[in-house]
Parts: C-alpha cells; sequence; structure tokens
C-alpha cells in the first residue's frame, strides 16, 4: 500500500487504500510505476486520531472508489458518520490506460 493523499476529520484520520498502485522496480524494466490492480478491492482506513493501537481502525471496503485527491472530510452524527469529498477515478483499469497512453 502507498498512501498519496489523505484526509482528516474533527476526530480521524481517514486513508484511502486504491486499486491504483505504485511500484518503483517497475521502472528498472523501462516500464511506468504506476499500474492497477484490478483483483484489489479499493477500502478506506477510518482511524481515531488518538488511537493507541492497529485494534482502534476499521477499515471500510469501496469498491470502484479510487481517491485521487481528497478535498473536505467531517464527522456527522455526534462521529458516528464520517463524510469524505474527493476525486474518484472510478475505473482505475481506465486511469492507467490514459497514462500509458501519454507516455508513449
Amino acid at each position: 500500500m502507498s498512501i498519496h493523499d489523505f484526509t482528516a476529520t474533527e476526530k480521524y484520520a481517514v486513508i484511502p487504500d486504491m486499486q491504483i498502485v505504485v511500484d518503483p522496480w517497475l521502472i528498472v524494466r523501462g516500464r511506468s510505476p504506476v499500474g492497477v490492480d484490478r483483483e484489489k478491492v479499493a477500502r478506506l482506513g477510518v482511524i481515531p486520531k488518538y488511537a493507541e493501537d492497529e485494534t482502534e481502525s476499521v477499515w471500510i471496503e469501496a469498491a470502484g472508489f479510487n481517491p485521487l485527491h481528497c478535498v473536505n472530510a467531517w464527522d456527522e452524527d455526534g462521529g458516528d458518520t464520517v463524510c469524505v469529498v474527493a476525486m474518484n477515478a472510478a475505473a482505475a483499469w481506465k486511469y492507467k490506460c490514459i497514462m500509458q497512453n501519454q507516455s508513449n
């Protein structure tokens, strides 16, 4: 997992784990280090800001949600709901094709 962006609310840090992946070793082979893992299900890690260990983290599967940049986030319902506004590369495999075409 590589972290490109994250966001935070008053109570939580929100970490996207996307289908878009980075493998720097591909540069050695003359390929783009950015790729797409089609088998992976995108998810969001919701971590209390003052968590004492990883057991307080929650990972929520979010199929098709590949946020390139988070814009804003906030808590609702007394902190029981976290709202995230982000730019989504919904079809990550199409994003990869565009990047490959631009590198030619």
